[in-house]
């Protein structure tokens, strides 16, 4: 098996197989450019335009799959579909914080982004041995049976949910710089 450097990004053929992926690590750019239909990887490339200008790092770290990071600290993870289904093209999951620490993530965010905190709590699926999720009292509202991962999902983002995506991460990375600065890691 070729290791990346002696494999040109030209010549990456889209596999499944985690070994061989795990081997090559194609950069997204690649994965996209292969498997996702015009719409989707435009408005994709626009976004990972708009990372590199950040200096956010997009790095893969399993099979069609790769973290989005800032200075060692996990933002968001970006998933790529194989194209066969049409309804799934990508996803992206975006970290908040552990829940133990939603008033620090707040401390530092817009109106704006509590809101959407608040109204996007994502609803246990039992994925995992946190369920039946969390429940817990947050700015005097109940909230019951919440996954764990405390993230915001979105399928196939359109244009209008790009923006948001973009403050919500950037969201994440002010968390971030914010807890470093002050000797705490901030978690994934």
């Amino acid at each position: 098996m070729a290791k990346k450097s002696e494999v040109s990004d030209h010549e990456y053929n889209h596999e499944y197989d985690y070994k061989k992926q795990k081997a090559i690590k194609p950069a997204v750019e690649i994965l996209v450019e292969q498997i996702m239909e015009e719409d989707a990887k435009k408005e994709f490339l626009l976004f990972n335009d708009y990372l590199k200008q950040q200096k956010m790092l997009v790095r893969w770290f399993v099979t069609n799959s790769y973290n989005i990071n800032y200075k060692g600290c996990k933002l968001a993870q970006i998933y790529i579909y194989d194209g066969k289904d049409k309804q799934y093209r990508w996803r992206i999951k975006i970290n908040t914080a552990h829940r133990t620490m939603f008033n620090e993530y707040l401390d530092v965010q817009t109106d704006e982004i509590i809101d959407l905190f608040m109204k996007n709590f994502k609803e246990c699926t039992k994925c995992s041995s946190c369920a039946p999720g969390y429940s817990f009292d947050f700015f005097g509202k109940r909230f019951e049976n919440i996954c764990g991962t405390n993230t915001f999902l979105f399928v196939n983002p359109n244009a209008d949910q790009m923006e948001t995506i973009k403050k919500l991460i950037d969201a994440r990375k002010e968390f971030c710089i914010k807890m470093k600065s002050m000797g705490i890691y901030p978690g994934t």
